[in-house]
């Protein structure tokens, strides 16, 4: 009878394992909302991102006959974290809910390094053409994204991220997260 209550219980304590590591949280960070980290996929290592505000900076150009120009600048030339371009990477944000679409919810950025400063353009505006362009669409990284856990999503480039620097934030925060990509 002991023997038959053991193996009920070895049987229910596995089922109960096996279930909770099928839903289970990521270990390890990010553990605040809208902080985002990197995991390396084969390692499962997690990798601290530089986590930089940035300044938005707008300027006149020609005495303004040259348009406008606004944009996002982190101090110095390179992030302190540096991951290698043929390193298997995964992102994941921590979010309050999962209702929202992470292609909504996550910039991913690539950052021109101009004058020792990493620098996002937001948009250039021309006096005479009244146009506005929209300048961080051609910096923006695509990637797929996936629920993670109940509090978060796992996202990953769709290409092979090239060398050079790099910025992710949460739409509702304002601090990016940063990296650069070594050959």
């Amino acid at each position: 009878m002991i023997n038959r209550l053991m193996a009920a219980l070895l049987v229910f304590a596995t089922a109960a394992a096996v279930t909770e590591s099928s839903n289970a949280e990521p270990k390890g960070e990010p553990q605040y909302i809208g902080v985002i980290a990197a995991r390396n996929t084969t390692t499962k290592e997690w990798i601290q991102l530089d986590r930089t505000t940035p300044t938005q900076e707008t300027r006149v150009i020609g005495l303004g006959f040259g348009g406008a120009v606004a944009q996002n600048v982190y101090p110095g030339d390179s992030a302190s974290v540096r991951l290698k371009s043929d390193q298997p990477l995964e992102f994941v944000i921590r979010v309050e809910r999962q209702d929202r679409d992470p292609q909504g919810l996550i910039q991913f950025f690539r950052l021109d390094v101009v004058k020792g400063r990493r620098v996002l353009p937001q948009f250039r505006a021309r006096m005479f053409s009244g146009g506005n362009s929209d300048a961080a669409a051609q910096h923006r990284v695509a990637f797929t994204a996936d629920k993670l856990g109940s509090n978060f999503f796992v996202f990953k480039p769709t290409q092979p991220l090239t060398p050079g620097e790099y910025s992710l934030s949460a739409t509702d925060v304002a601090d990016g997260f940063n990296f650069g990509i070594d050959p």
